[in-house]
Protein backbone atom coordinates (compact mmCIF):
# COMPACT_ATOMS: atom_id res chain seq x y z
CA UNK A 1 0.00 0.00 0.00
CA UNK A 2 1.48 3.63 -0.88
CA UNK A 3 1.89 5.72 2.15
CA UNK A 4 -0.90 8.28 0.92
CA UNK A 5 -3.46 4.68 1.48
CA UNK A 6 -4.82 5.36 -1.77
CA UNK A 7 -2.97 2.99 -3.77
CA UNK A 8 -2.36 -0.79 -3.49
CA UNK A 9 0.48 -2.42 -5.84
CA UNK A 10 -0.24 -6.47 -6.39
CA UNK A 11 2.30 -8.89 -7.85
CA UNK A 12 0.91 -11.57 -10.11
CA UNK A 13 1.96 -15.20 -11.39
CA UNK A 14 1.19 -13.80 -14.84
CA UNK A 15 4.10 -11.27 -15.01
CA UNK A 16 2.25 -8.55 -14.23
CA UNK A 17 2.41 -6.38 -11.14
CA UNK A 18 -0.50 -4.27 -10.87
CA UNK A 19 -1.77 -0.86 -9.31
CA UNK A 20 -4.79 -0.34 -7.99
CA UNK A 21 -6.79 2.78 -6.96
CA UNK A 22 -8.18 0.80 -2.90
CA UNK A 23 -11.66 3.48 -3.20
CA UNK A 24 -12.92 1.70 -6.61
CA UNK A 25 -11.12 -1.17 -6.93
CA UNK A 26 -10.03 0.03 -10.13
CA UNK A 27 -6.33 -1.36 -11.99
CA UNK A 28 -5.15 1.80 -12.61
CA UNK A 29 -1.77 0.48 -13.97
CA UNK A 30 -0.23 -2.88 -15.33
CA UNK A 31 3.45 -3.06 -15.09
CA UNK A 32 4.79 -5.51 -18.17
CA UNK A 33 8.26 -6.68 -18.16
CA UNK A 34 9.49 -9.25 -16.20
CA UNK A 35 9.73 -12.73 -17.82
CA UNK A 36 8.40 -15.32 -14.69
CA UNK A 37 5.70 -14.44 -11.99
CA UNK A 38 6.37 -11.26 -9.78
CA UNK A 39 7.29 -12.33 -6.34
CA UNK A 40 7.86 -8.98 -4.67
CA UNK A 41 6.63 -4.98 -4.71
CA UNK A 42 7.13 -1.88 -3.37
CA UNK A 43 5.96 1.30 -3.85
CA UNK A 44 8.56 4.47 -3.14
CA UNK A 45 7.63 6.78 -0.50
CA UNK A 46 6.16 9.74 -2.55
CA UNK A 47 4.34 7.46 -4.81
CA UNK A 48 5.45 8.24 -8.15
CA UNK A 49 7.72 5.36 -8.73
CA UNK A 50 7.20 0.96 -8.04
CA UNK A 51 9.91 -1.87 -7.40
CA UNK A 52 9.61 -5.47 -8.70
CA UNK A 53 10.93 -8.73 -7.92
CA UNK A 54 10.70 -11.76 -10.27
CA UNK A 55 11.41 -14.90 -9.78
CA UNK A 56 13.59 -14.36 -13.41
CA UNK A 57 16.15 -13.04 -10.63
CA UNK A 58 15.58 -9.14 -11.70
CA UNK A 59 14.20 -6.13 -9.81
CA UNK A 60 12.61 -3.18 -12.10
CA UNK A 61 12.20 0.13 -10.95
CA UNK A 62 8.87 1.41 -12.83
CA UNK A 63 7.57 5.27 -13.38
CA UNK A 64 3.80 5.04 -11.72
CA UNK A 65 3.28 7.93 -14.24
CA UNK A 66 3.15 6.12 -17.25
CA UNK A 67 4.27 2.73 -16.56
CA UNK A 68 7.47 2.71 -17.80
CA UNK A 69 10.39 0.63 -17.05
CA UNK A 70 12.75 2.92 -15.80
CA UNK A 71 15.76 0.48 -14.56
CA UNK A 72 16.49 -3.55 -14.35
CA UNK A 73 18.56 -4.58 -11.86
CA UNK A 74 20.47 -8.16 -12.26
CA UNK A 75 22.85 -9.83 -10.41
CA UNK A 76 20.73 -12.20 -8.00
CA UNK A 77 21.33 -15.84 -8.79
CA UNK A 78 17.90 -16.75 -6.86
CA UNK A 79 14.47 -15.69 -7.31
CA UNK A 80 14.24 -11.92 -5.91
CA UNK A 81 11.59 -12.67 -2.77
CA UNK A 82 11.43 -8.93 -1.05
CA UNK A 83 12.31 -5.45 -2.26
CA UNK A 84 11.98 -1.96 -0.34
CA UNK A 85 13.46 1.41 -1.48
CA UNK A 86 15.57 2.65 1.26
CA UNK A 87 16.94 6.46 1.66
CA UNK A 88 18.19 7.43 -1.81
CA UNK A 89 18.26 4.03 -3.41
CA UNK A 90 16.44 0.45 -3.35
CA UNK A 91 17.20 -2.89 -1.99
CA UNK A 92 16.86 -6.55 -3.42
CA UNK A 93 17.11 -9.62 -1.75
CA UNK A 94 17.23 -13.21 -3.14
CA UNK A 95 16.53 -17.01 -1.89
CA UNK A 96 20.21 -17.31 -1.43
CA UNK A 97 20.55 -14.51 1.61
CA UNK A 98 21.63 -11.55 0.00
CA UNK A 99 20.56 -8.05 0.06
CA UNK A 100 21.71 -6.18 -3.00
CA UNK A 101 21.79 -2.18 -2.88
CA UNK A 102 21.08 0.11 -5.36
CA UNK A 103 21.73 3.27 -6.97
CA UNK A 104 18.35 4.29 -8.35
CA UNK A 105 20.36 7.20 -10.13
CA UNK A 106 22.61 4.68 -12.27
CA UNK A 107 20.74 1.45 -11.72
CA UNK A 108 24.50 0.30 -10.69
CA UNK A 109 24.67 -1.52 -7.54
CA UNK A 110 26.18 -0.18 -4.70
CA UNK A 111 27.14 -2.98 -2.11
CA UNK A 112 26.21 -6.56 -1.81
CA UNK A 113 25.30 -7.35 2.04
CA UNK A 114 25.78 -10.89 3.19
CA UNK A 115 24.19 -12.55 6.33
CA UNK A 116 21.39 -14.04 6.52
CA UNK A 117 21.61 -18.06 5.97
CA UNK A 118 18.59 -18.71 3.25
CA UNK A 119 15.99 -16.81 1.84
CA UNK A 120 14.98 -13.21 2.47
CA UNK A 121 11.26 -12.79 3.04
CA UNK A 122 11.26 -9.37 4.01
CA UNK A 123 12.93 -5.52 4.00
CA UNK A 124 11.58 -2.68 5.83
CA UNK A 125 13.81 1.03 5.34
CA UNK A 126 14.35 3.06 8.67
CA UNK A 127 12.60 6.50 8.12
CA UNK A 128 14.40 8.70 5.92
CA UNK A 129 17.91 7.41 6.68
CA UNK A 130 20.05 5.60 4.63
CA UNK A 131 19.25 2.35 7.05
CA UNK A 132 16.95 -1.12 6.91
CA UNK A 133 15.79 -4.02 8.42
CA UNK A 134 16.22 -7.46 7.26
CA UNK A 135 14.25 -10.75 7.78
CA UNK A 136 14.82 -14.38 6.70
CA UNK A 137 14.12 -17.92 6.95
CA UNK A 138 17.28 -18.44 9.32
CA UNK A 139 14.91 -16.67 11.81
CA UNK A 140 17.34 -13.82 11.96
CA UNK A 141 16.31 -10.01 12.08
CA UNK A 142 19.21 -7.71 10.73
CA UNK A 143 19.76 -4.68 10.95
CA UNK A 144 21.77 -2.52 8.25
CA UNK A 145 24.09 1.04 7.39
CA UNK A 146 23.49 1.54 3.35
CA UNK A 147 25.67 4.66 3.48
CA UNK A 148 28.72 2.21 5.20
CA UNK A 149 27.49 -1.17 3.77
CA UNK A 150 27.67 -2.77 7.24
CA UNK A 151 25.45 -4.81 9.79
CA UNK A 152 24.30 -2.74 12.80
CA UNK A 153 23.11 -5.82 14.88
CA UNK A 154 20.73 -8.64 14.27
CA UNK A 155 18.60 -10.65 16.83
CA UNK A 156 16.89 -13.79 16.49
CA UNK A 157 13.52 -14.86 17.07
CA UNK A 158 12.75 -17.84 18.86
CA UNK A 159 11.83 -21.62 17.20
CA UNK A 160 8.41 -22.28 16.57
CA UNK A 161 7.12 -23.61 19.71
CA UNK A 162 9.94 -22.81 22.15
CA UNK A 163 8.83 -19.85 23.18
CA UNK A 164 8.02 -20.35 27.52
CA UNK A 165 4.06 -19.64 28.05
CA UNK A 166 2.93 -16.22 28.93
CA UNK A 167 2.68 -15.64 32.46
CA UNK A 168 -0.45 -14.39 33.69
CA UNK A 169 -0.67 -11.41 36.48
CA UNK A 170 -1.47 -13.79 39.34
CA UNK A 171 1.80 -15.58 38.60
CA UNK A 172 4.37 -12.71 39.11
CA UNK A 173 3.23 -12.15 42.60
CA UNK A 174 5.13 -13.72 45.54
CA UNK A 175 3.35 -16.49 47.60
CA UNK A 176 2.46 -16.34 51.20
CA UNK A 177 5.02 -17.61 53.41
CA UNK A 178 4.18 -16.53 57.11
CA UNK A 179 4.03 -19.10 59.18
CA UNK A 180 1.38 -17.37 61.48
CA UNK A 181 -1.82 -18.89 61.70
CA UNK A 182 -5.16 -17.10 62.00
Amino acid sequence: MGADSRHLLAAGTDRKARLFEIASGRCRLELVGHAQAVTAVALSRDGTRALTGSLDHTARVWDLADGRCLAVFEGHEGRVSAVAFAGRGALTADEDGVLRHWDLETGQERQKLAGHVGEVTAIVPVGEAEQALSAGVDRSVRAWDLAEGSPRGRAMLPAPGSAPPPRRPWQNQTPCKSSKKI
